[in-house]
């Protein structure tokens, strides 16, 4: 009696330990109360009073949890005896489990789970017996098909049919000492067969043929078949492993010669070359790659060939391009220029040659009317020099007062007015453009130039430039700055 008493005392303080920390992990007393109710109605008292108590704890002055609590230990007084019945059946049940006594554990699970109809620990286990003992009849039942044909097999003398079936067999019953001899003897039986060794030395040679041809798939495969009928020879294991090192080389080797080829193809002939070399290395016995590097180094040498005719031909066009400028045949000398501009693109000079021919054969200009006058009347027999980067002209305006003059573009000008007894005037003019595409276009400005008569003041001021005219992008004119 006491030894129930203990044991039941065990079962409720692991019940209540493992129930306490499940409910200290409740967030609050409705949650506590709900789950104790949950237990409560399934009849697990243990489990509903420590989360009762668990929930007074969240809410002592509650009045519903103290009822609850009071109406389990009376239940508990009077469930006492019942449950150390139940305890006795559940022993003798496990222990028949434990000795594979199906039927007698079943007998006990089915007596304990009548005794506390609630618990649901002997139904599950009832469910889990019943099919381990399904299960057991299921493996018994093919146990001895298998053993039956493994027999038959072995009077029919197929002893590779027989050997499979036992071992089948022991695969469902592992510790049964009559398999196990009998496969032994199998397997001592097929090594005897004369066939068997013939159709190993059959797919050794075939795989040694095999490797003497350098097909190594079909003589690794060879070697495989070999070693399924006899595992463990040495032979056909350092064949199979020289076969599979055979198989990497050709694999590498076919890759190398798939890059080559798809590089030489693409005329990319420095990426070809690697790729053949690197297949040479791994393969030096195949003439492919010699063979495709020979073709590489003979197109290289075209390639040479090729290049010293471009710059001869590049030359020849530049030769003649500089001999029609220099004798001022400016469209040849363009026709020549752009030819060796065709031949090798990237070359500075032929680009500024033509830049030149461009400017030279320019139509655009900038039209300068000059107006020179004294207080409004017109001021006749005026000197005009006009300086062009240093080089000096004269040129005399007539009795109207007035001179045209057409200046070249990206150049730069000093205009000097003057006349005896009068105050001289100078004007910078620059002639640069912006941009080249504008030397086709003629400009006009105005230059009004008033001159007043000497006097004795100094006039060193006006030995300096009066304004400066030039381009000025936001009117895109000439104009004074």
């Amino acid at each position: 009696m006491r030894t129930h008493i203990n044991r039941f005392i065990l079962f409720l303080f692991s019940v209540f330990v493992f129930n306490g920390l499940v409910a200290q992990n409740a967030s609050s007393y409705e949650e506590l109360i709900v789950s104790a109710d949950n237990y409560f109605n399934k009849h697990d008292y243990y489990n509903a009073k420590t989360t009762y108590e668990f929930a007074l704890q969240k809410n002592p002055s509650a009045d519903y949890p103290k009822k609850r609590i009071a109406e389990i230990i009376d239940l508990l007084n009077n469930e006492l005896e019942i449950r150390i019945i139940y305890e006795d059946q559940i022993q003798l049940a496990e222990a028949a489990y434990a000795a594979k006594n199906y039927e007698k554990a079943i007998e006990y699970y089915t007596k304990a789970s009548q005794t506390i109809s609630y618990e649901e620990g002997p139904k599950k286990q009832l469910t889990k017996i019943r099919q381990e003992w399904e299960d057991l009849k299921i493996r018994q039942k093919n146990f001895d098909a298998l053993i039956a044909v493994g027999k038959q097999a072995k009077q029919n003398q197929d002893y590779q049919l027989s050997l499979k079936n036992y071992e089948e067999a022991n695969l469902l019953f592992p510790s049964n000492s009559e398999v196990l001899a009998e496969i032994a003897t199998l397997k001592m039986l097929l090594k005897q067969q004369s066939a068997k060794q013939d159709e190993f030395t059959k797919l050794i040679a075939d795989g040694d043929k095999r490797m003497s041809q350098d097909k190594y798939t079909l003589a690794f495969n060879a070697y495989e078949n070999a070693l399924k009928l006899f595992p463990k020879d040495s032979y056909a294991k350092n064949q199979l492993q020289a076969a599979s090192t055979g198989i990497k080389k050709e694999n590498d080797f076919n890759a190398q010669i798939e890059k080559g080829d798809a590089f030489y193809v693409a005329l990319n002939m420095t990426e070809a070359r690697k790729a053949y070399e690197a297949a040479n290395l791994i393969w030096p016995e195949k003439s492919y790659p010699l063979n495709m590097l020979s073709k590489i180094e003979e197109a290289a040498d075209r390639e040479v060939a090729d290049l010293e005719r471009m710059n001869a031909e590049y030359l020849d066009r530049i030769e003649s391009g500089d001999k029609d400028f220099n004798n001022e045949k400016y469209e040849l000398a363009y026709d020549s220029y752009l030819r060796a501009l065709n031949i090798k693109p990237d070359e500075v000079y032929p680009q500024a040659q033509i830049q030149k021919i461009n400017k030279l054969l320019a139509k655009g200009y900038i039209d300068v009317k000059c107006d020179i006058h004294e207080m409004g009347r017109v001021l006749a027999d005026i000197d005009l020099e006009l300086v062009e980067d240093g080089v000096s002209e004269s040129f005399k305006v007539g009795t109207n007062g007035k001179y045209k003059l057409k200046l070249k573009f990206n150049k730069n000008y000093v205009l000097t007015f003057s006349k005896a007894g009068y105050i001289h005037k100078i004007f910078a003019i620059n002639t640069n453009l912006p941009n080249q595409d504008l030397l086709n276009t003629v400009f006009n400005t105005d230059l009004s130039v008033e001159l007043f008569q000497a006097c004795s003041i100094d006039l060193s001021f006006f030995d300096q430039p009066m304004a400066e005219i030039a381009y000025q992008s936001a009117s895109e004119e000439f104009t004074y700055d």
